[in-house]
């Protein structure tokens, strides 16, 4: 999802959820789709995506008693589309997310701490099988 925040986006897409087409991470370059809209170069952190299940899950339980009813509810929701991981139920989830500002910013982070999450895991694991061989 376009960041609804964004300032400054000369594809004019901001809140709009699309699909990553083509990525250069070492140019920070992420091309999106829209449909049959022209497409939108972003940089990663102009781009929203889920938390990871297990991180939104945890939020959930430890945080998620400080949104007020039907907002918790609302992430529930997007959570339960999220385990089922289908593009049309993310896409759902992610609409779901995108109902009020609170949801939104409890249940998404920035594409690109969400890679260099993903980076430092894989990173992680590489040390892990060093250790082992």
């Amino acid at each position: 999802m376009v960041n609804p925040k964004l300032t400054h986006d000369p594809a004019n897409r901001q809140g709009e959820i699309g699909i990553i087409t083509k990525a250069d991470l070492e140019k920070d370059e992420i091309f999106v789709g829209f449909g049959h809209k022209p497409m939108g170069l972003y940089s990663a952190d102009a781009l929203l995506t889920m938390k990871p299940k297990n991180e939104l899950h945890k939020d959930l339980m430890v945080t998620g008693k400080e949104l007020d009813k039907e907002d918790l509810k609302v992430v529930w929701r997007a959570h339960l589309l999220q385990e089922r991981a289908t593009p049309t139920q993310l896409r759902q989830a992610l609409e779901l997310l995108a109902t009020n500002a609170q949801t939104l910013e409890f249940g998404t982070i920035c594409l690109k701490d969400k890679i260099d999450m993903a980076l430092q895991k894989d990173q992680a694991a590489g040390r892990d099988n060093s250790i082992g061989r």
